[in-house]
């Protein structure tokens, strides 16, 4: 019981936010999007952070999107029909947030990015893809209040088809 209570209390002084939680992490990361795209077209999704704890949590809101390898605040792996990782085309940026890039999330609101995955992503081959998103905030504003830490979304499935149809045109 005393080991327990030691684990805990040093979490609470390395991840501040845990020690108002219900359960473990007050956020969850969530990646929403089409079950079937189409090769060429537009791939659209949604991350979302959402606050699930009974607080008000301040986050960085801007996701900057990076490779994990490099500084990110919003990483997205995609893995190919052959599971290899699909590599992000964006050259990485290396810019700090400022003050209005963080918000306060009441309980059950989110934050949420809206991207083309094309825009990204070099998606062609058809066949059935995996994503995963990883969020993470080092920094807090003054005076301190924004919730540091990492996360990661559930990995979802989609598929990558030539057309819905031959010779059908998707409007």
């Amino acid at each position: 019981m005393l080991k327990r209570s030691l684990i805990f209390f040093l979490l609470m002084i390395l991840f501040p936010a845990w020690a108002f939680a219900e359960g473990g992490l007050p956020l969850n990361l969530v990646v929403y999007g089409k079950p079937v795209y189409i090769v060429e077209k537009e791939m659209p999704i949604q991350v979302k952070l959402i606050n699930e704890s009974v607080k008000i949590i301040q986050v960085n809101k801007r996701f900057l999107l990076n490779d994990r390898k490099f500084f990110y605040e919003l990483a997205l792996e995609i893995k190919d029909p052959d599971g290899n990782i699909v590599p992000l085309e964006a050259k990485p940026q290396f810019v700090l947030p400022g003050p209005d890039d963080y918000v306060n999330l009441k309980p059950g609101q989110s934050a949420t990015l809206r991207i083309n995955l094309g825009d990204y992503f070099i998606i062609v081959e058809p066949g059935e893809y995996k994503i995963k998103a990883y969020y993470r905030n080092f920094l807090s504003p003054p005076p301190g209040a924004a919730w540091v830490g990492t996360i990661d979304s559930e990995e979802k499935t989609f598929s990558v088809v030539e057309s819905k149809n031959p010779g059908e045109e998707e409007h």
